[in-house]
């Protein structure tokens, strides 16, 4: 009797604990996108939908407004060429610069020392003026150190390692930089297995699809090339699950956008989101992003130094990163990281970002998602450091 009457307490806990998350999640905590797709802060919850609507609606702001990027068949897609707005200054070679119509020779000024960073939205320094970026403040920090240095920037929002590698092989290669440095963060290397960003994080993003590599007998091989055009995505999408080359999107999974009558639960559905957040930390997925990302690697420093140009890598930390790191832990992607050295030894603020961050705190280093003027200068003082003592080994002082 006892027994009974213990186990229907605990049902009737259960039962107040699921209606109250449940009504919770409907009323106030939860919020839906234009294609049913339902979020609890930065979690999905299943059944997942195709971002169909969401692609018709941002393919139209983005042809109306021409957005802050440009379809791009090779990449994806590139900084809209000749863009000026408030923060972002684009050139018509859609390099990142102070200021409208700056021009930059493919060939450097005699005794300028040329340096060209790509990565992602943290290396075009997104959130912040062009003085305040990274890139902007290399340059200046080499300049009062008597280095006649040009930065000029190839960073790109929302690139993947192969985005930032394809570009270089495009076009940065024709600018003939001495040095090339590639910022590279943690997410980018999960990126390399995307095809499409709003399938991946299901933001806000121009319905552009981008190419990528998969490694086939230890090679490379690029898929997705050229991407499709804007005007196909939309019907690309609504027969997603039939398009030959949705096989190479690492992160479409079938099963998460089938209906279930669990799945009419949010609190239920929450919960299985939760767990899904685990595939991401599973040893045999995270090793083949990890070969991936490795083999791009090399073969961006082996693409660099056969145009003569040395090869350097940034390692980036995001909020994550550095939260981590404050707690005792490591940062994402560290496995990757400790064989990427072995490639190509790492500059590396992360130790000055963090004693920033205990001195005051992480809020200080990011602005929304993205580093503030004072990150981005660390970032430049420590780049400048590394890059003065290589110049000073290769004269051999």
């Amino acid at each position: 009797m006892k027994i009974a009457r213990f186990l229907a307490e605990i049902l009737c806990y259960l039962l107040i604990i699921f209606v109250s998350g449940e009504l919770s999640l409907r009323s106030f905590l939860g919020s839906s996108d234009l294609d049913g797709n339902f979020s609890f802060g930065n979690y999905w919850l299943c059944p997942h939908h195709l971002p169909i609507q969401r692609a018709k609606e941002t393919s139209r702001q983005w042809v109306r407004d021409k957005s802050s990027c440009d379809y791009d068949p090779a990449l994806g897609w590139v900084p809209s060429p000749g863009k000026k707005g408030t923060l972002y200054v684009n050139n018509a070679g859609s390099i990142r610069v102070a200021s409208e119509g700056d021009p930059i020779a493919f060939v450097p000024r005699p005794g300028v020392l040329r340096i060209a960073i790509f990565g992602d939205s943290f290396t075009y320094g997104y959130e912040v003026g062009f003085k305040d970026t990274w890139g902007a403040q290399l340059e200046n920090i080499l300049k009062e150190q008597g280095i006649d240095a040009q930065v000029l920037n190839f960073g790109v929002p929302g690139y993947g390692m192969d985005q930032a590698y394809l570009r270089w092989k495009k076009e940065g290669y024709r600018y003939a930089p001495e040095i090339v440095i590639f910022g590279l963060l943690g997410d980018d290397v999960s990126r390399n297995a995307n095809l499409l960003p709003q399938i991946r994080d299901l933001p806000k993003w121009p319905p552009l699809f981008k190419p990528r590599f998969i490694l086939e007998n230890d090679r490379l091989k690029l898929v997705n090339s050229p991407t499709p055009d804007p005007q196909k995505v939309v019907g690309i999408l609504e027969h997603y699950g039939s398009w030959e080359l949705s096989r190479y999107e690492y992160w479409y999974d079938p099963g998460k956008y089938k209906d279930s009558i669990w799945l009419k639960s949010r609190f239920l559905s929450l919960g299985l989101s939760f767990l899904d957040r685990l595939k991401d930390k599973d040893p045999a997925a995270r090793e083949t992003l990890k070969l991936l990302g490795l083999k791009i690697l090399g073969s961006f420093k082996a693409d660099v130094e056969s145009h003569g140009s040395r090869f350097y890598v940034l390692n980036l930390w995001d909020r994550g990163d550095l939260r981590s790191m404050l707690r005792g832990g490591h940062p994402d992607y560290v496995d990757f990281f400790k064989e990427a050295e072995k490639i190509r030894p790492m500059i590396d603020p992360g130790p000055k970002l963090l004693e920033q961050a205990r001195r005051t705190s992480i809020g200080s280093l990011f602005g929304m998602s993205h580093y503030s003027a004072e990150a981005n200068k660390i970032v430049a003082e420590v780049a400048a450091d590394y890059i003065i003592k290589e110049l000073q080994k290769l004269k051999g002082v």
